[in-house]
């Protein structure tokens, strides 16, 4: 994983959409895999694969059940405000709480807020980072790393796209010439080892403990 030496300010909700765009002249030059229509994570054979898919399904749920628990949440606000209109003077005005619905999106941009700052202080000429886990596709999962770095030349800028397969993890770069590979070694540990951080700083800092199906992630 790349470390660069700030934290990141400004993240959008919808600010991975480049990062998704950007990508997505590399995966049209790649082949189809087959997608099965169940994936069990029990299953995967390889060690290092199988805990990032767990701790990727602890996210997955972390984020389904502050979003399903947000909409109890609204709908339990509506119910109590009807029944309160019946007891206000009529004409009298009756103050409205706004508030901005948790969305997929948004808590992913949150996520990648902590993620940012695991690999440390941005450097003087750095102006964005992401680190994130996105979504499951058929069976793989994917994580993303954004970084842009700004010089006299213009701004440079790199993602990152880790596919974790069955057996094995994807790396797939923007970066032209680059070879896309699975990576293996050092590589592999840095970047599970980011993605266990991850994990612990986002369920600790976002998600309610009672999301968590494992404390530990095995």
């Amino acid at each position: 994983m790349p470390q660069e030496s700030q934290t990141s300010s400004g993240h959008n909700p919808d600010s991975q959409v480049p990062i998704m765009d950007e990508l997505e002249k590399v995966y049209q030059k790649q082949e189809e895999h087959s997608i099965p229509i169940q994936f069990d994570p029990e299953t995967v054979a390889n060690p290092e694969t199988r805990k990032l898919f767990k701790i990727a399904d602890d996210i997955t749920k972390a984020r389904t059940y502050q979003i399903e628990t947000q909409s109890l949440t609204h709908a339990e606000h509506q119910k109590k405000f009807t029944k309160s209109v019946t007891k206000v003077i009529l004409h009298k005005a009756l103050p409205r709480r706004r508030e901005t619905p948790v969305t997929e999106g948004s808590l992913k941009a949150k996520e990648s807020e902590i993620g940012a700052k695991i690999f440390g202080l941005f450097a003087p000429s750095e102006t964005r980072r992401e680190f994130f886990y996105d979504r499951r596709v058929g069976d793989r999962d994917s994580w993303f790393f954004h970084q842009e770095i700004a010089d006299s030349t213009g701004t440079k800028q790199v993602t990152l796209h880790y596919e974790v397969h069955p057996s094995d993890v994807l790396r797939v770069s923007s970066h032209p010439g680059t070879q896309n590979e699975f990576i293996q070694g050092q590589e592999l540990h840095n970047f599970s080892s980011a993605a266990e951080i991850y994990h612990d700083q986002v369920m600790e800092q976002i998600y309610n403990p009672d999301a968590i199906s494992s404390k530990k992630v095995a």
